[in-house]
């Protein structure tokens, strides 16, 4: 695929939530000119404002937030969550949130572990858990990110 072919609104400027379980404030993104709009969420709840976003060619991006994720692995509530928002229309979708971060992405017995010449414990199941998690997006027809 040619970048050019990515569906999205053609206008850079975006802007993050504030994070999961937050409502959305609708009548203000017109007014920012925003292009797109990055989603931290909980699960689902934010499905609906990713149809509105769409209609107002503002490009939703979706990441679910779990807890010291650290390279944690695809799961069935994570799958039906995605299908869900790939459902309303949204392409854009990221897993990883910072897991170059020890500290508050990885679990405590971890963090002081986390460096990329430790290719076993964190490379590795980060590579291969986000190459899972690619090719279930691509089957919803979505990007995924990183």
């Amino acid at each position: 695929m040619q970048l050019n072919e990515y569906e999205w609104s053609g206008n850079p400027r975006g802007m993050h939530n504030v994070g999961a379980y937050y409502p959305i404030v609708r009548d203000r993104y017109p007014r920012l000119q925003l292009g797109w709009y990055k989603f931290v969420a909980g699960g689902e709840e934010f499905a609906n404002d990713c149809v509105w976003l769409l209609e107002n060619n503002i490009t939703p991006v979706i990441r679910i937030y779990r807890v010291v994720p650290g390279a944690m692995g695809v799961d069935s509530t994570l799958k039906q969550q995605w299908a869900a928002y790939a459902g309303a229309g949204v392409k854009w979708f990221e897993f990883y949130n910072e897991p170059n971060l020890p500290d508050p992405e990885w679990p405590g017995d971890m963090r002081s572990r986390v460096n990329p010449q430790n290719i076993d414990e964190v490379i590795r199941p980060l590579c291969e858990n986000w190459l899972v998690f690619a090719e279930y997006i691509m089957s919803l027809g979505g990007y995924p990110g990183f």
